[in-house]
């Protein structure tokens, strides 16, 4: 295979060296700036926690797992959300995966940096408040793409909002029947687990077709039946391909 020139790469990728360069200075900026209001060691704004507070390595591991997963998350939601806009055809299916990128970076940052239990507090914003943004963010998603959830596989979906939402009303309350971390961390891990599994499902199936033969067994059933314009998300044409009501894209568009 005949390696790609060197000029044409330059030309491709430019613009995401660029990010990569300006992601990189704003991320080492923030450092130098909470050095120098804060006073401490940039070591120990680079290193890893642990090594910074000299504490065994399993300290805080189902935290940081359930970070990884927030993250896995928004990169199977970008991917595929990029994918679609590449397409230029479905803009309900780009607009839905982007939208839930989001909103794992934004609970992942959550969880990385504490943000609702000590960054807003901080600053004289309580935690209520701040749930109660979270949840008007997670209804606008559930109003803006309602009918386009309901035609995909949303059980894991369920699963993750009740599971999520219970360790949110634990959080609250203090409950003490069992060990309260244990309690609310272990239904945030199952509750992001099953995120996770919906988000990925959904954006294979949105960007890469099953086989013909597991098509029957698999594929999603509508609600009620379709009419012209409304098809369950991923219906299938001639060669296994995604389409919507027009026979053209990935997502049925609602």
């Amino acid at each position: 295979m005949e390696a790609l020139r060197l000029t044409r790469q330059i030309r491709a990728c430019w613009k995401w060296a660029v990010l990569v360069l300006v992601v990189a200075g704003l991320v080492l900026a923030a450092a130098f700036f909470v050095q120098f209001k804060e006073g401490v060691a940039m070591g120990d704004l680079t290193r890893d926690p642990t090594s910074v507070a000299e504490v065994p390595l399993y300290i805080g591991f189902v935290s940081q797992f359930g970070i990884f997963l927030w993250s896995a998350t928004a990169t199977c939601c970008l991917m595929a959300g990029l994918a679609l806009a590449r397409q230029g055809q479905d803009r309900q299916g780009r607009n839905f995966f982007l939208y839930a990128a989001g909103l794992s970076l934004m609970l992942g940052m959550d969880d990385l940096f504490l943000l609702h239990e000590v960054f807003f507090p901080y600053f004289g914003v309580p935690e209520l408040v701040v749930f109660g943004v979270y949840g008007v963010l997670v209804a606008v998603f559930l109003g803006l793409f309602l009918r386009l959830l309901l035609r995909s596989e949303y059980l894991l979906l369920l699963m993750a909002f009740g599971f999520l939402g219970l360790s949110v009303l634990t959080d609250l309350a203090d409950v003490v029947l069992i060990e309260p971390f244990l309690l609310e961390d272990g239904l945030k891990l199952v509750g992001i687990l099953a995120w996770l599994c919906y988000f990925a499902r959904t954006s294979l199936l949105a960007i890469a077709p099953l086989p013909r033969r597991q098509e029957a067994a698999r594929a999603p059933m509508p609600l009620q039946p379709a009419g012209p314009r409304e098809r369950p998300l991923f219906v299938r044409g001639a060669g296994g391909k995604p389409l919507d009501a027009a026979g053209k894209t990935f997502i049925a568009k609602g």
